[in-house]
């Protein structure tokens, strides 16, 4: 098995130039964007890392408009993302596409949490994730408690977290003492400590376009919503929230992309009649009124790191909510 690498430069500038959100209601488009692509930034809408907080901070990583003099490497689906955002092309000097040739020796068939998986005809993802959705139905219809069902369907939704996307960045420290050359925008020379050695199956190409996609799927979110008038409130990895009245009409959207035979959602609706509340990212909670009095339904810790415990003793856990 081997990885073919060929430039694709003009067909993807045409691509890009052409592309729409209609366009992108179709599973096929997603087959050409194995791509990595080399833009001059130039008031385009892209994903950057960064000190948000300041210097000596940890790096945090947010989309932004962003302009550089220098050319710098993203993953295709940011680069539609921000085309189809802004409306505007990104400056594209090189496109790289990376083909799969062959299939890997010695595979076997292998049952997986106790489904039958072969790997040389069977998209793995596709079917853990068909069999998880199964058992949650078949749960549905007993209408009761069923722990060995709950925890197959916990141990698949843990297994296709991993196998999608974590064991192609899987990195890990090692203790020594050496000076090394890093390269990025500014190369220069360091003394570390440490060092990550990567996984059995460390393919940064694949888990740069998976993040990827997953910022291109917000983002078309985020662009219907503004085209029905609205704004999010917060959008998260994998979630979005927004105004009831138009999250029919975004489902709707994402329902021709769903690779699945069996009916699980790429959008679907998680929490229904609560108010939000927010700061900004990583600051807000989730609440409803009842009998004009607010009920706390969730709400994130991030916003509150900078605060210690207020109450000084232990029995008092749940400060953050209070707050």
């Amino acid at each position: 098995m081997e990885i073919i690498i060929k430039v694709v430069t003009d067909e993807i500038k045409n691509l890009v130039n052409n592309i729409s959100l209609e366009d992108l209601r179709n599973k096929d488009v997603y087959k050409q964007f194995m791509v990595m692509v080399k833009i001059k930034p130039n008031n385009d809408f892209l994903p950057i890392r960064t000190y948000y907080k300041g210097n000596n901070e940890t790096n945090n990583l947010g989309i932004n408009y962003l302009t550089s003099n220098k050319e710098i490497w993203y993953a295709l689906p940011d680069v539609i993302a921000s085309k189809i955002y802004t409306g505007k092309s990104p400056e594209i000097l090189e496109a790289i596409r990376f083909i799969p040739n062959g299939v890997q020796e010695n595979l076997n068939q292998s049952k997986i949490v106790e489904v039958d998986i072969n790997p040389k005809k069977d998209n793995l993802i596709k079917i853990l994730v068909e069999e998880r959705q199964k058992i949650k139905n078949k749960l549905n219809i007993l209408n009761k408690e069923d722990k060995k069902l709950d925890g197959t369907q916990k141990a698949l939704k843990i297994l296709v977290n991993a196998f999608s996307y974590g064991i192609f960045l899987e990195l890990n420290p090692k203790d020594t003492k050496k000076k090394i050359k890093v390269y990025g925008l500014n190369d220069f020379s360091s003394d570390i400590k440490s060092i990550e050695e990567v996984g059995k199956y460390y393919n940064p190409i694949l888990a740069s376009i998976i993040t990827s996609g997953a910022r291109l799927f917000l983002m078309i979110a985020q662009k219907l919503a503004e085209d029905l008038g609205h704004k999010h409130y917060y959008m998260d990895t994998d979630s979005v929230f927004i105004s009831p009245s138009i999250s029919n009409k975004l489902i709707d959207y994402f329902k021709p992309l769903s690779p699945y035979s069996v009916n699980v959602p790429l959008l679907k609706k998680d929490k229904e009649n609560v108010y939000f509340y927010g700061i900004c990212s990583k600051r807000y909670c989730l609440y409803s009124l009842l009998d004009n009095q607010i009920v706390l339904k969730d709400h994130k810790l991030h916003g509150l790191g900078h605060l210690m415990n207020p109450y000084n003793t232990k029995k008092r856990e749940n400060w953050h909510e209070d707050i």
